[in-house]
């Protein structure tokens, strides 16, 4: 099982989620500054990350200030290096903490600003040192009633970023955002609800799924040029409404404690939409055909009366990806409508019913939980006391070699054993061959600072042509049998 990484608004309290038996549990301290009003709003997601074995949670204080705490010991605490970030006038709202090559990237927003609004992003290599923050402006014109938030994602080394003003992408390598912010091929990708839907990788493209707030419309498609890569980007507006016809849910209600899209790959490879609106839940399959992509509703096969019937319900998901042939989804349900609110868990194949997995109401008070969104787990599973791999630097000794150094951690001190993987599209992975001569793959010695090694990959042999981007990682192991 996984223990995946929570936080509950109202207690204050970073908590852990079983992936399998669906056990909440407390992690640590209370985080007495951390904000329980909508101004830190729980459909926030992605907001703690685990970063070189360790935790991390990005948070808004109850004095409308952004902080960083880090888990260690037993203990959160507030990053010293990364400080406390005022907003002078408006609102500042954290909108995502995310794992990108060697960095750590924090980012959040500020609305209802005497000024002009915008995404602020700060990172790091070690969380001693933190870069002094870029910004990217949003329009007055843009400006919301309410506060920012929404779903945030990692593609072909750039993080795309949900906005009031529409989409963009912040580039780690050199610290910048792209030029403007992307309304789509029909400029409807803006206003408040674009931080309601949601990112996801299919077949090697990137879309985006917009949630309508009308009772007459459907959810919308977006699809990124597939050309799109962060050092020769498209030109805007590189979103192109896909034109699929969604079946209706209702209208999305908007807010900060509102539902969420969820778009994911599920075990069955096939893209899936999963939303709710004012009058019932749908579960929707995209497949290619000839004409683009065709919409099949599962969900009287996937869904139960009671649960199909739900509304104004959040979706997310998280992937227990750590054995790479028994991926575990977990399908996760902020049930709002209900009175109280609840937690609803389910695990699916992709084919089938989904399985309710439990049911949590925090004994009739109801929860308030922040929830991550996101197909590599790794970055949201708790660590603790099992081993933790990170990738420090790659480089290419000569053509067809890569070398990937990285660290290993151990709270215990225990040998271990690591292989790499690498994907081509975020979602199947393939066992790298290694290559002589590197630091080896089994009893490798470690210890709770960490120990450094490198992998050698013979790229030559696994990829038969050339890629934009391939995702890369270090598993590890205790070793034995």
């Amino acid at each position: 099982m996984a223990k995946l990484l929570v936080f509950d608004r109202t207690a204050q309290q970073v908590s852990t989620l079983d992936s399998i038996t669906g056990a909440l549990a407390a992690l640590g301290n209370v985080i007495a500054t951390a904000d329980i009003t909508n101004g830190f709003p729980n459909r926030s997601q992605n907001l703690i990350a685990t970063f070189k074995g360790d935790s991390y949670f990005l948070y808004r204080t109850i004095a409308n200030q952004i902080k960083l705490a880090k888990y260690s010991g037993g203990v959160w605490t507030d990053s010293l290096a990364f400080g406390t970030v005022s907003p002078g006038t408006g609102d500042f709202v954290p909108t995502g903490l995310v794992v990108i090559g060697t960095k750590l990237i924090a980012i959040f927003s500020l609305s209802n600003s005497a000024g002009i609004d915008g995404i602020f992003i700060k990172d790091t290599t070690d969380d001693v040192v933190w870069s002094v923050g870029v910004s990217i402006i949003n329009p007055f014109l843009y400006q919301p009633a309410t506060t920012h938030g929404g779903h945030v994602m990692v593609w072909r080394n750039a993080v795309w970023i949900t906005s009031t003003a529409g989409l963009v992408y912040y580039d780690p390598a050199s610290s910048t955002f792209g030029v403007a912010f992307d309304n789509g091929s029909d400029g409807l990708i803006a206003d408040e609800k674009v931080t309601h839907g949601c990112f996801a990788s299919w077949s090697n493209d990137l879309y985006y799924l917009l949630p309508t707030t009308s009772a007459v419309q459907l959810p919308k498609l977006y699809k990124l040029n597939d050309q799109w890569t962060v050092a020769v980007p498209s030109a805007i507006p590189a979103w192109t409404n896909t034109g699929v016809a969604f079946p209706t849910a209702g209208a999305l209600s908007l807010g900060n404690d509102g539902p969420t899209y969820a778009l994911f790959v599920n075990r069955n490879t096939t893209l899936t939409a999963w939303y709710s609106g004012n009058v019932r839940t749908r579960v929707v399959l995209l497949q290619e055909t000839g004409g683009g992509l065709t919409p099949t509703d599962v969900t009287d096969l996937t869904l139960t009366a009671t649960i199909s019937a739900k509304t104004y319900a959040g979706w997310s998901i998280y992937v227990d990806d750590r054995r790479r042939s028994n991926e575990q989804q977990m399908i996760v349900c902020r049930d709002i409508g209900n009175v109280p609110n609840q937690i609803i868990l389910f695990s699916w194949s992709g084919v089938g019913f989904a399985t309710l997995m439990t049911t949590l109401d925090n004994g009739g008070l109801g929860f308030d939980l922040m929830l991550p969104n996101e197909e590599r787990g790794d970055f949201r599973t708790f660590t603790d006391v099992k081993p933790a791999a990170f990738i420090t630097a790659t480089s290419t000794p000569w053509a067809g070699r890569t070398q990937i150094d990285y660290t290993i951690r151990d709270a215990l001190s225990r040998p271990v054993a690591v292989f790499g993987e690498y994907s081509l599209d975020k979602q199947t992975w393939a066992q790298m061959t290694q290559g002589d001569a590197d630091s080896g793959s089994t009893n490798l010695v470690t210890s709770p600072l960490g120990v450094s090694y490198f992998f050698y990959w013979d790229a030559f042999e696994d990829l038969a042509d050339d890629y934009n981007s391939v995702d890369i990682r270090i598993v590890v192991r205790i070793s034995g049998p």
